[in-house]
């Protein structure tokens, strides 16, 4: 169970979410296990690489597919001339196809599911996947997923009237899912990015 938080300002985005436990058994137990992290995407034109782009993720649903995606998949290279929404559905191909060969897509009546859901930050512009791989690209200024989304969502509107800054919005957003769901933790990680990517300042492991 997690909450995964993505703020768009004018310098760029905030990126947050709680991470590093594991609930079973009504036990509580630390864990080494990212829910946001980093893909880079070799950008190509006519066959010739001409540079890296950063592509965010925030998952929610199962760690095998977080880690999955953290360690082990290696993400399609970006055509010059294919704008974001193409790439996305080129990155989804590719990643249900490696999923596929771990065995990590469950296939029920002609459907695909990986019972998981994904934030995707790239190239200035947030796309919300689903469990079986329907891809939304978002326009509000604020996108939540979660277990708690509907706490941060609340959170972040009070707070839009500029009393406060990006990351402290994160950071409330998450002490409330943290205050009011007994599945969201208060090890919070936060990244501030600029447009392309590129970590600004970041808070990770720790309280905050």
């Amino acid at each position: 169970m997690t909450i995964i938080i993505i703020l768009e300002d004018d310098d760029g985005f905030v990126i947050g979410a709680d991470t590093g436990e594991l609930f079973y058994n009504r036990l509580i137990q630390k864990i080494d296990s990212k829910v946001i992290f980093q893909n880079i995407i070799v950008c190509t034109e006519d066959n010739q690489n001409i540079g890296d782009n950063i592509l965010w993720v925030g998952l929610t649903g199962h760690g095998r597919i977080a880690e999955f995606i953290n360690h082990k998949f290696n993400p399609p290279k970006h055509q010059y001339d294919i704008d974001e929404w193409d790439y996305l559905y080129d990155y989804c191909k590719e990643l249900k196809l490696q999923l596929d060969n771990y065995n990590l897509v469950i296939e029920k009546d002609n459907m695909s599911s990986t019972q998981s859901f994904l934030l995707i930050l790239y190239q200035g512009k947030v796309f919300y996947i689903d469990d079986n791989f329907g891809i939304t690209h978002n326009i509000e200024e604020y996108y939540c997923i979660g277990c708690a989304e509907e706490l941060a969502l609340g959170s972040l509107y009070t707070t839009k009237d500029g009393s406060f800054n990006s990351e402290i919005r994160v950071k409330k957003a998450l002490e409330c899912c943290n205050y009011h769901d007994c599945y969201i933790n208060d090890n919070f990680t936060i990244f501030k990015v600029g447009k392309n990517g590129k970590i600004i300042k970041s808070i990770e492991n720790q309280k905050v």
